[in-house]
């Protein structure tokens, strides 16, 4: 019974690819293909016994196992209410293999089966198909898509929609057609948004694209009209911040000086008027930050103690405690940054901060950190877009977070209740649905 439950697999995944292999490989398809009737009697499971067996065979990396499931589910419960379920993650697989030919097949069956591009469910297929021609580097087509789906997508919320719009911009990005990109982002700066964060992206996108033509006065023009259009902003501070970047590019070193002082008042203001500790300590990062960049680390250190001294529940705590080992080391007292260091290890045993402090302990101690003596862009994330939760401004050296894929699968997911958020990368637990 073994034997023929692995010559059926194997006639179905022989059969899926009967296409693309000789002739002769249809014979063994077709004659494979008997152990499947011979099983298919025998066979006990359940569509949704076959569906979480899918799902663990993905989480433990067995993608070709997983897609055997699958494919069982398609043949054996064609009207099972797991069908939809089986198609999605059958992409899943396909596309892990770099099949995307076949992912997008599926993924085209699965849209109309959950209501359309509309839907959340739908607008995730949608992307990950827009991201398979990503993948395959066919920008155009990836394109052609995306601009297709957003005539779909009015009656979506309007932050559902600028979500969608700013992902379209980002593959006429990767196309290098930057006024097609600028044109996006100016329309999305122009909506009133219900949330000020809207605005972020599109901004540090204009932004990105003025510093790489060498026309530091153009990102100042946009800052300085963002300004005028918002003048309280939620993240005014950090627009003042970055206006001043740009005017000191721009060679108005007076204009500049004006700006970061605004800056900073901005957040000694909002320091007074907050009211929680998680509030309080999120602006002393970005206090400290501008401290930083402006050279002043004296200055940074001292906003970074008060978190450390006077907030010892806060969440940004050990952030800010690897901030301040960083800056010691940068002024040559290894002895503080490593005590420091060792602190956080042993307060945050648990914390993401924890793997990083061990590798700058280990780092020092070999020397690797010898002569790393960045003077900007330290601390202070150089968007307006707000840092991961919990993380805080940017460390020394470190890379600046990435965008997720686009229509990069949610891992802990499952197709009833696919959201367009920002997905995780965490491998699920249990049955819980996985994509590779």
């Amino acid at each position: 019974m073994q034997i023929l439950s692995v010559l059926s697999r194997l006639a179905r995944r022989l059969w899926v690819h009967a296409p693309r292999i000789p002739k002769f490989a249809r014979c063994v398809s077709g004659f494979l293909s008997l152990a499947l009737l011979l099983t298919a009697g025998c066979a006990k499971k359940t569509p949704e016994e076959l569906l979480t067996e899918g799902h663990r065979l993905l989480q433990e990396g067995d993608v070709l196992q997983a897609e055997f499931n699958y494919q069982e589910i398609l043949e054996r419960y064609p009207d099972s209410e797991a069908t939809a379920q089986a198609r999605f993650w059958l992409a899943a697989c396909y596309r892990a293999e770099k099949q995307f030919d076949l992912a997008r097949e599926q993924l085209d069956l699965f849209i109309p089966a959950v209501g359309g591009v509309a839907t959340d469910q739908g607008l995730q297929a949608t992307m990950l198909k827009i991201d398979s021609y990503v993948e395959e580097k066919k920008i155009d087509k990836a394109i052609e898509e995306a601009v297709a789906t957003s005539n779909s997508l009015v009656m979506l919320p309007p932050q559902l929609q600028d979500w969608f719009q700013f992902n379209i911009s980002t593959l006429f990005m990767i196309n290098n057609e930057e006024e097609k990109v600028l044109e996006i982002c100016r329309g999305l700066i122009s909506r009133e948004p219900s949330e000020a964060e809207r605005h972020a992206e599109p901004l540090d996108r204009m932004a990105e694209i003025y510093v790489k033509r060498e026309e530091p006065e153009k990102a100042v023009e946009i800052y300085e009209d963002y300004l005028d259009r918002y003048p309280e902003t939620p993240f005014k501070s950090r627009v003042l911040f970055l206006l001043g970047t740009h005017q000191e590019r721009n060679g108005q070193a007076e204009a500049a000086q004006k700006s970061y002082e605004a800056s900073e008042a901005e957040v000694r203001r909002q320091l007074e008027a907050a009211l929680s500790a998680e509030e309080k300590t999120r602006l002393l990062m970005e206090l400290a930050g501008q401290k930083d960049n402006r050279g002043n680390v004296e200055a940074a250190q001292e906003a970074l103690r008060t978190i450390i001294d006077q907030y010892p529940v806060s969440q940004l705590r050990p952030t800010a405690m690897m901030h301040s080992a960083h800056l010691s080391h940068r002024q040559g007292q290894t002895g503080k940054a490593t005590e420091m260091l060792q602190q956080m290890i042993e307060g945050y045993p648990d914390s993401p901060q924890s793997n990083q402090a061990s590798q700058m302990l280990e780092a020092i101690r070999t020397g690797a950190l010898q002569g790393l003596q960045p003077t900007t862009g330290t601390l202070l994330q150089p968007s307006l877009a707000p840092e991961p939760e919990g993380q805080g401004p940017l460390l020394p050296g470190e890379p600046a977070p990435t965008q997720p894929a686009l229509g990069q699968v949610d891992p802990q997911a499952d197709p009833s209740s696919i959201q367009v958020s920002p997905p995780t990368t965490e491998a699920p637990e249990g049955g819980e649905q996985a994509a590779p």
